[in-house]
């Protein structure tokens, strides 16, 4: 039921993350538009309170674009019951992989208590590696597909590793 594969986000979210990482104007972790229509890159509705998910005070999330720039998707596909796009560097350290985890948990649980996410829906996140050294900016996109209760474990192996992610996950909130 679950799966990881490759994302790659849009020439638009690639100049505009490239842009904000120039600008060292990036969080901790960025929140991407989930969806592109028509040449647009969209934020779902569950993204309108992503920014009050964040409880611990030392951990950064804001969106991509401002809030003049930001565009809204009224609908969501029928496939997926809650899509999460996030932008975070590839050498993110393991206060940063739990904070990741965490958020994305709590977005869970906003969905879960505003009665739009069921507890068996399958949830798509998204993840933007941001990688920059010297010469060179790189972002590889990767996409996880679980239910709820495996999100964490997935998105920690992914881009923690195996081993990095046994540690972690017991320092995880339950969701």
């Amino acid at each position: 039921m679950s799966s990881v594969s490759e994302w790659f986000p849009s020439d638009g979210i690639v100049e505009r993350l490239v842009g904000r990482l120039t600008e060292d104007t990036l969080p901790q972790v960025v929140v991407l538009p989930s969806e592109r229509r028509d040449g647009i890159d969209l934020y779902s509705e569950a993204d309108l309170g992503a920014l009050k998910v964040c409880v611990k005070p030392d951990f950064t999330v804001d969106f991509l674009d401002g809030a003049d720039d930001r565009r809204f998707l009224a609908e969501y596909s029928a496939d997926v019951a809650l899509a999460i796009a996030v932008g975070v560097a590839s050498n993110i350290s393991s206060a940063g992989l739990l904070g990741l985890a965490n958020y994305v948990i709590e977005r869970i649980r906003v969905a879960r208590a505003g009665g739009t996410l069921a507890d068996d829906a399958i949830l798509e996140v998204r993840i933007a590696k941001i990688e920059k050294n010297d010469t060179d900016t790189r972002i590889e996109g990767v996409q996880i597909n679980a239910r709820a209760e495996e999100i964490a474990k997935i998105l920690l192996e992914t881009l923690g590793g195996v081993d990095k992610s046994r540690k972690l996950i017991r320092e995880v909130d339950d969701i």
